[in-house]
């Protein structure tokens, strides 16, 4: 019975292994940012020319925002877990369900869902791919690395402050030259990502 149960645990240790070494790859992470970059161009330039409260709604958004948020707030308790050591590892069986239970209290209790859900995904993404790139040798690495703290900072400014960025999709969607100059710089980052995959 041991050695099976000592079997099933190496057997779940290499499946998490090659999950990791999949999906937490710097080729995967990088990819995933650019989808994230690229549907936000289509957002900027389609969907908040075509529908004018777009800058109202979209902020506040909970559906959306909690698709995005709980994964990440699941997957932030489980890099909790190896913290707790010693008279606190009885409560890792306990971290999960409260992660849960907290991702859910949130959608109820916490304004703008979707601003803090989508900001968490780019600085989940982008302090992976600065694990990855160092890990991996990657080449431009340092601006791979700039861009990464850049989105990561711009980011964590908007968590903070929700608000303004309600606002700032609000100056997107009175200027057109705005919306430009935005998405060119999106495309920009999208460029050096590409480029680093295949230098």
């Amino acid at each position: 019975m041991h050695a099976d149960k000592r079997w099933l645990n190496l057997e779940l240790d290499y499946f998490n292994y090659y999950l990791k070494k999949v999906f937490m790859s710097y080729f995967s992470l990088s990819i995933s940012l650019i989808l994230t970059i690229f549907i936000s161009i289509l957002f900027i330039q389609v969907f908040l020319e075509r529908r004018k409260n777009a800058w109202q709604v979209i902020p506040r958004e909970k559906v959306i925002g909690s698709v995005i948020g709980l994964p990440l707030l699941i997957w932030t308790g489980q890099q909790v877990v190896p913290m707790l050591e010693g008279p606190l590892e009885k409560f890792r069986v306990v971290l999960l369900p409260l992660t849960i239970f907290l991702g859910v209290l949130s959608v109820f209790f916490l304004s703008y869902i979707f601003t803090r859900a989508f900001f968490g995904l780019l600085i989940f993404l982008c302090i992976s791919i600065l694990h990855a790139a160092f890990t991996e040798h990657i080449s431009l690495r340092p601006l791979v690395a700039f861009l990464c703290y850049f989105i990561s900072t711009l980011s964590m400014y908007f968590m903070a402050y929700p608000w303004r960025f309600r606002n700032a999709l609000k100056k997107l969607s009175d200027s057109p030259k705005l919306r430009l100059e935005v998405n060119v710089s999106l495309l920009a980052m999208i460029l050096i990502l590409f480029t680093s995959l295949m230098v």
